[in-house]
């Protein structure tokens, strides 16, 4: 018997035909966009369509964030069995109860969370070094992204500086996740990888950090 699958519509632009969406609401309006479109470039996967949603004339807050995300979702039909929608946030930028209400909405609607702490940067960092800190501010985080990647400015993501190490970013920020089944880092870290390696569709099963 065939298995029945939900018609789904998107909005103009968005391509339906793929097995599995995954729809991510970030922070900012380019970086992580910018990072995403390099991704889909270098692993392309047949079987999954990522699209960002980036926030809007400067409102970043997480709870515009999941405002974006809820839009986006109510003007849409998906298939709750085989698409995914992300909340990509940073934890530090944010007043902790602000940020564990938006968490809380988030569950509650069946989101998954990619969070860093304390900020994007930190998984981009991890494309060129392991982290052993427990605390590291937004600042110093951009500074030592800066140093590791030879450049970095924001909102800028220099492809051909993160598209062949996506991999070894992957098992770093795996490696420093010393429990992935909370819904944040609690030390410096980041889930980014949790969505990135459904992006890459398996691909860096197997292979060793370089």
């Amino acid at each position: 018997m065939p298995t029945y699958r939900k018609k789904r519509k998107f909005e103009k632009g968005i391509d339906s035909r793929y097995a599995s969406m995954i729809f991510i609401a970030t922070e900012g309006q380019k970086t992580e966009k910018n990072y995403f479109d390099v991704l889909k470039i270098k692993y392309r996967n047949s079987a999954v369509y990522v699209e960002v949603i980036p926030s809007e004339e400067g409102k970043s807050s997480p709870e515009h964030i999941i405002d974006n995300l809820n839009q986006f979702r109510n003007r849409n039909e998906f298939d709750s069995d085989r698409d995914e929608f992300w909340l990509m946030i940073d934890k530090d930028r944010w007043p902790i109860d602000k940020f564990k209400r938006v968490i809380q909405e988030a569950a509650q609607k069946g989101y998954n969370f990619a969070v860093s702490n304390p900020c994007f940067e930190c998984w981009l960092y991890l494309h060129f070094e392991n982290i052993d800190r427990d605390r590291i501010s937004s600042r110093e985080m951009e500074k030592m992204l800066k140093k590791a990647a030879g450049g970095y400015k924001k909102p800028n993501v220099e492809g051909h500086k993160y598209e062949e190490r996506v991999i070894d970013a992957i098992k770093r920020a795996k490696a420093i996740d010393i429990d992935p089944a909370e819904r944040w880092p609690n030390r410096v870290g980041t889930h980014v990888y949790k969505v990135v390696e459904k992006c890459v569709g398996g691909q860096h099963e197997n292979q060793s950090v370089g």
